[in-house]
């Protein structure tokens, strides 16, 4: 990797408390929750959330917090398995029906 991706790497580690540099020819070394963190197969921000919810008691809600961080996804998406009525049209389905239909014989 690249020395940017490296120093961007180290410093969101430092951020999160995972690594410490110490003074010396500037060497990284891991803190104690960095130990934890590298057990846990998981990115470093979802694994902290797990550590300290186990930490201060509160397994169950860092876990739902983890799911959701994990899922890959929004949890803010829309997913509609329900199709819409025929007869509530939008607006948008008007305008593509009448432009298909001005331009019908583009398609023949």
């Amino acid at each position: 990797p690249s020395k940017s991706s490296l120093d961007a790497a180290i410093s969101s580690l430092q951020k999160l408390g995972a690594v410490s540099s110490t003074g010396e020819n500037g060497k990284v070394e891991l803190t104690p929750l960095g130990m934890h963190l590298a057990g846990i197969p998981a990115p470093p921000t979802v694994g902290k959330i797990l550590v300290m919810g186990a930490i201060l008691g509160c397994r169950s809600a860092s876990l739902a917090m983890a799911a959701g961080m994990s899922a890959g996804r929004s949890p803010f998406l829309r997913v509609d398995n329900f199709p819409r009525r025929t007869d509530e049209e939008s607006k948008e389905d008007i305008k593509r029906k009448r432009t298909l239909e001005e331009r019908k014989d583009l398609f023949k």
